[in-house]
């Protein structure tokens, strides 16, 4: 039985195991599956900001770039004080070549890790 149907059979409204489910998938590179995870977490559970961070991390790694800054933008939308939202939006700003929204990005990550410290 597939992984993903073991997990829909025990409990298809069960957040956190789509959510692990979707890490699983994204640390053996089977991305699409990853991104399908996430969203399905994100639609029982659309306040949490750690899902749409993870979402777009996922969407990056496979090339979906735009979507990935959208997830991101959620993300710090839901939790402004996450320095590590901030880094990987610039990250993926820097990438697409749009250094201006790099580097504030990078500005932001600082003054949110100084906020939390």
């Amino acid at each position: 039985m597939r992984l993903s149907a073991y997990v829909k059979k025990l409990d298809p409204d069960h957040t956190d195991a789509h959510y692990r489910l979707g890490i699983l998938y994204d640390k053996t590179d089977a991305l699409d599956n990853a991104i399908t995870s996430f969203k399905k977490a994100i639609k029982l559970e659309p306040k949490r900001a750690d899902f749409y961070y993870t979402l777009g991390i996922a969407q990056d790694k496979n090339g979906e770039q735009n979507k990935a800054v959208e997830s991101l933008n959620k993300a710090i939308e839901l939790a402004p004080d996450m320095d590590k939202y901030h880094y990987r939006l610039g990250l993926i700003y820097d990438q697409q070549g749009q250094h201006d929204k790099a580097v504030q990005a990078f500005k932001n990550a600082v003054e949110a890790e100084e906020v939390a410290a």
